[in-house]
């Protein structure tokens, strides 16, 4: 056994030159391996006063009674099998999903570097570090939490991130962490007051606080709370690690980044306007502001670096409408820009929308987003809006709608406000934009904007439909006799129905029945009817509740149900099955009848 505290050997006369199977037996230890003893084997020891050696497969071993050893202190603890199975449930669904995750990354190679190089580089800040669950002492509680990646292609600095999942729950009846956290109160403003406050200014200017939640501390006598497993490799040791910072997913996230808040308090004296920034445009990590003049904003921008600097939260990803703000940036600290076609200098994201310094204008606004909406089918579209948009459909007809940039579109001039006196003589809105008067106007050039960044959208669920059409059973066009046709399909059925029983005795292989005749001509009409009937099956399989249904150019009520082969069953009681032959071709060859078969 491995000892509990290290046992004192100097008075042991172990031989010299033997090989022990453990060099550091006498001391406390990982346990490498467990081997079964019998009870007989430890009577045939002698007993002494000191143990003794015995040669094994593995090597020397030292057997024996240590006797009373250093004291240390000693603890109790009476768990119940209830409290051993939350806590093998508690820690097994974490690891389980980790153990998930290790062979999605064996699987993408790239993937794997990526996942590892972020936590390498959380454990290197001092985010997270080492847990010895050794340490914990007995009834702690601590909570694990599952992990996986999110990838951001268009992001310019961090393409993977990775999400810790604090709303997991370790079983049906336990709380997540987030169901036991404190919300806390809005500490920022809103995102509509912002995006609307930030197109007021001349001078306009965007950045980002880098990695601005993890540089919160949180209580180290809460970090057990945010506990994850890894390893870098399958073939190493998993490892416990505790975060240390305040972990973006967690329900009290927001409300903690009243750090900065405080930081306003105590520095605001200092860096007046950099304090009203942070306070009134600053939205979780993104700044969105500006002034009326160059020289005001390069002055915001000396109070942010300054201020901000004094919290230990790093500014950076800075773009401007002003060349000369911009000159005052470090090129390692601008936001790398996204090109797209006819707009001047590329594109920067800003709280989800996409913003052109060069035009000082947005892309993929509310107008562009309209407009896609448009384009889509209406069942791809979130309730609401497809409401809206079939209703603005009716409405306007053969109307065609087009984008306008910002710089020519007058009702741009509301939005960012003008003064009297500049409105009485600005000819954009009392004459219109200037393409108005050209013979050839030029389009702006078409911007798609991705399913995954519009919002609204149905979130879109892949589902295999059996559609049967009767044009694929050449059976049905080329036998001319409706009963050799019975008789096929009835075949047909005893093939499929034999073939489910693996004992040859039980398959039939006497004449045909009235029983499989019957279950042929159900199959027939079955399959007739869905492919004439297919709309109205679907109809009245969906409930719906209008009751009056086209059929055969005339109005049809169905009364009943659909019967248990999904057929449907007209006039309740008569079980009458409509068919019509001029479209089936199937069972006569005449054309403009129809028929009812009882």
């Amino acid at each position: 056994m491995v000892p509990a505290v290290p046992v004192d050997i100097n008075e042991w006369l172990i031989p010299v030159g033997i090989h022990l199977a453990d060099t550091e037996f006498n001391k406390p230890g990982r346990i490498d391996m467990l081997l079964g003893v019998t009870m007989y084997f430890f009577r045939l020891l002698k007993t002494g006063h000191l143990p003794e050696l015995r040669e094994t497969h593995l090597g020397w071993v030292i057997v024996g009674d240590v006797g009373d050893t250093a004291p240390s202190p000693q603890y109790t603890h009476t768990a119940t099998l209830d409290d051993i199975n939350e806590a093998i449930q508690r820690f097994c669904l974490a690891l389980r999903r980790f153990l998930s995750l290790e062979r999605r990354l064996a699987r993408d190679p790239d993937l794997k570097l990526q996942y590892g190089e972020f936590i390498r580089e959380y454990e290197e800040l001092g985010h997270c570090k080492s847990a010895d669950e050794a340490d914990d002492l007995p009834n702690t509680s601590r909570y694990y939490m599952p992990h996986h990646a999110i990838l951001h292609p268009s992001s310019s600095t961090i393409k993977l991130r990775v999400v810790f999942d604090a709303s997991a729950k370790m079983s049906p009846t336990s709380v997540s962490l987030n169901e036991a956290l404190q919300v806390g109160g809005t500490v920022q403003s809103d995102l509509f007051s912002i995006l609307l406050a930030f197109r007021k200014h001349p001078v306009a200017f965007t950045a980002d606080l880098s990695k601005m939640y993890r540089k919160i501390r949180v209580a180290l006598s809460d970090t057990r709370f945010q506990r994850i497993f890894w390893r870098a490799d399958p073939s190493e040791f998993i490892r416990v690690l505790e975060l240390t910072t305040v972990t973006y997913g967690t329900t009290s996230a927001p409300f903690l980044a009243r750090c900065l808040v405080q930081l306003c308090d105590d520095e605001g004296e200092h860096f007046p306007r950099a304090a009203k920034i942070v306070r009134e445009a600053c939205y979780v990590d993104d700044i969105l502001s500006g002034a009326s003049s160059p020289d005001e904003a390069i002055d915001c921008l000396t109070q942010l670096q300054g201020m901000l600097g004094r919290g230990g939260f790093p500014i950076h990803k800075w773009t401007s409408n002003e060349p000369v703000v911009m000159e005052r940036i470090p090129e390692c600290d601008r936001e790398k820009l996204i090109d797209l076609d006819g707009l001047v200098g590329g594109v920067v994201k800003a709280l989800g929308l996409y913003w052109s310094p060069g035009d000082d204008e947005f892309r993929f606004t509310v107008t562009q987003v309209v407009l896609a909406w448009f384009k889509k089918p209406l069942d791809l579209l979130q309730t609401f809006v497809r409401n809206r948009v079939a209703e603005i459909r009716r409405e306007t007809g053969s109307f065609i709608f087009k984008y306008i940039r910002s710089k020519d579109n007058p009702a741009d001039l509301i939005s960012r406000g003008m003064f009297p006196a500049a409105l009485m003589k600005c000819s954009k809105w009392w004459e219109g934009p200037e393409f108005l008067e050209s013979v050839e106007y030029e389009e702006e050039p078409k911007i798609e904007i991705p399913d995954r960044e519009l919002p609204e959208m149905r979130k879109v669920k892949l589902v295999t439909l059996l559609a049967c059409n009767t044009t694929e059973f050449p059976i049905f066009e080329n036998c001319s006799l409706f009963r050799k046709l019975q008789r096929i399909m009835a075949y047909v059925l005893r093939f499929v129905t034999n073939c489910r029983f693996k004992n040859s005795t039980k398959r039939t292989r006497l004449r045909q029945t009235i029983p499989e005749l019957r279950s042929s001509l159900k199959l027939i009409v079955r399959v007739v009817q869905h492919d004439v009937l297919s709309q109205e099956i679907q109809q009245v399989a969906e409930n719906d509740t209008a009751g009056r249904l086209q059929v055969f150019g005339a109005d049809c009520i169905f009364t009943s149900f659909l019967g248990g082969l999904g057929e449907p069953v007209l006039g309740g009681s008569e079980r009458l099955i409509c068919v019509s032959f001029r479209r089936s071709r199937r069972l006569s060859s005449t054309s403009d009848r129809f028929g009812c078969l009882r």
